[in-house]
């Protein structure tokens, strides 16, 4: 039986999927061997429910990563979308790790990386330092707008609470 409450969380989780599909970057939090945090960027892709980066050695965000096999991440809105305080935004608390390279997981992957940008993959590919990390999302914060605060847990579609004060 479809009740109000599960229509809005359709509803909540479509904005959400809608929200995401034209995202191409997002926000890394890690925290190094000294515990203190540190931020950063990737591009990445998203499949099957699961966020990949293609990140160099060299950064240390992947160092993070490796260590703890955790990570927070961030996807916001364009600037010119809404007023700051009430951009769209979604943070989720994510599982790390590293797909080898002989993982059927990492051709299918890298396939998609050098459809949504371009030959460079290929050339990071070349490159020995550049490894693929799966970033899994556990639980999450998705703001839609003033008053549109939703607690949210992975796999999309398991449970979507509305927050309030």
């Amino acid at each position: 039986m479809i009740n109000s409450k599960n229509v809005d969380n359709m509803n909540i989780e479509r904005e959400l999927l809608e929200f995401l599909h034209g995202a191409q970057s997002l926000m890394l939090a890690t925290v190094n061997a000294q515990g203190l945090p540190e931020a950063s960027y990737a591009p990445f892709v998203q499949q099957d429910g699961c966020y990949y980066i293609f990140v160099s050695a060299l950064a240390s965000h992947t160092a993070n990563l490796k260590q703890t096999g955790v990570a927070s991440v961030l996807f916001t809105a364009s600037h010119d979308d809404s007023h700051a305080y009430a951009r769209k935004r979604l943070s989720c608390r994510c599982k790390a790790r590293v797909i080898a390279r002989q993982d059927a997981l990492f051709e299918a992957v890298m396939q998609r990386l050098e459809e949504t940008f371009g030959k460079l993959i290929v050339t990071l590919r070349g490159l020995g330092d550049f490894q693929l990390i799966q970033l899994e999302p556990r639980q999450g914060n998705f703001v839609a707008g003033f008053g549109k605060a939703f607690e949210v847990d992975f796999p999309l579609g398991s449970e979507i609470r509305h927050k309030k004060p």
